[in-house]
């Protein structure tokens, strides 16, 4: 990311530190690090983005509340029982967006399919273990960007934040580090059949 500048827009899901396997990342870090590297990754962006919405962990919230104060928090929620855990069932996602995006945007996204809606989610996941729907993907890229702007995803995945701009009329540059998620992410991009 340092050679890279002049994103109209950043939005990104980054890695939770929650002991997912990604293969080519550490995803259970001490707490402090794995802070001091979302530091690190929130100020690259700011330098190189005019606007930036984050899709971050619900169990640091509280942290990226006071490292992203000029944002504002929306709340993506779902129908069909979502993931339990412990005596909670899982039904809503925090999304950090702009201050001032292009369209007004209500608070509250009620009906948003995840991958937390398990057998009601029709997406693929291409064995993704982070995959961001493209549903909420194209609800934040169609009211923080306009057509024709360029998107930012530091943490590209199997390419969804590209595939949604594509759709929308913007253009996307994904950073990824796992081989096998840029090829299903340049297959997307091209529209070709994933098996």
């Amino acid at each position: 990311m340092p050679q890279l500048d002049g994103f109209d827009f950043s939005f990104t899901d980054p890695p939770y530190n929650v002991g997912k396997n990604y293969g080519q990342y550490d995803d259970r870090m001490p707490e402090n690090k794995y802070f001091e590297w979302c530091d690190e990754w929130i100020s690259m962006i700011s330098e190189r983005s005019n606007m930036m919405a984050v899709y971050p962990p619900k169990i640091y919230i509280r942290w990226f509340l006071n490292r992203l104060p000029d944002h504002h928090l929306v709340i993506a929620t779902w129908n069909p029982y979502g993931a339990i855990r412990g005596l909670y069932v899982h039904q809503y996602a925090p999304l950090l967006l702009p201050k001032k995006p292009y369209k007004k945007v209500q608070d509250h996204w009620g009906g948003c399919m995840v991958p937390g809606c398990g057998y009601f989610f029709t997406e693929k996941t291409y064995g993704h273990p982070g995959y961001t729907s493209e549903h909420i993907t194209r609800l934040v890229i169609d009211c923080c960007s306009v057509a024709g702007q360029i998107i930012l995803d530091p943490f590209g995945g199997t390419g969804t934040t590209g595939r949604a701009a594509k759709d929308l009329g913007r253009k996307a540059v994904l950073i990824e580090q796992n081989e096998r998620y840029c090829e299903i992410a340049a297959c997307r991009m091209g529209q070709e059949v994933l098996l």
